[in-house]
């Protein structure tokens, strides 16, 4: 279904119209009359970045529902010092009620065994 308000010389008119915008009913009402409206979803944001904020994916999600990232686990390229395991993100993604920004996190592996080191 479809509203719209006209304020017309201090006096809303209301119109609602069908999905094909055929005109059902239009009713004159005042300023303290209550419209209520049923099944409206509310939708939000959530952008996932990997380590270094570079954008993997931005999914809608209907507020209360969980934001889910539907693609292969980020990866993080290792170093000259460690591996990058990914373990998830650094929000919780549950009973989304606002837009926001998940990000990668991490678990990182020294690649010396320090044990084979040689102590003087």
């Amino acid at each position: 279904m479809k509203y719209d308000l006209l304020l017309l010389g201090g006096v809303f008119l209301f119109s609602l119209a069908s999905c094909n915008n055929n005109e059902e009913n239009i009713k004159t009402i005042d300023a303290t009359t209550t419209i209520t409206t049923t099944n409206v979803e509310e939708y939000f944001t959530v952008t996932f970045v990997n380590y270094d904020d570079s954008i993997l994916t931005t999914v809608s999600v209907v507020k209360g529902d969980t934001a889910v990232f539907n693609l292969e686990d980020p990866k993080r390229d290792s170093d000259d010092e460690f591996y990058y395991e990914f373990t998830g993100w650094d929000k919780d993604l549950t009973d989304v009620s606002f837009s926001f920004t998940a990000k990668a996190q991490y678990n990182k592996t020294a690649k010396v065994d320090w044990n084979e080191i040689t102590w003087f």
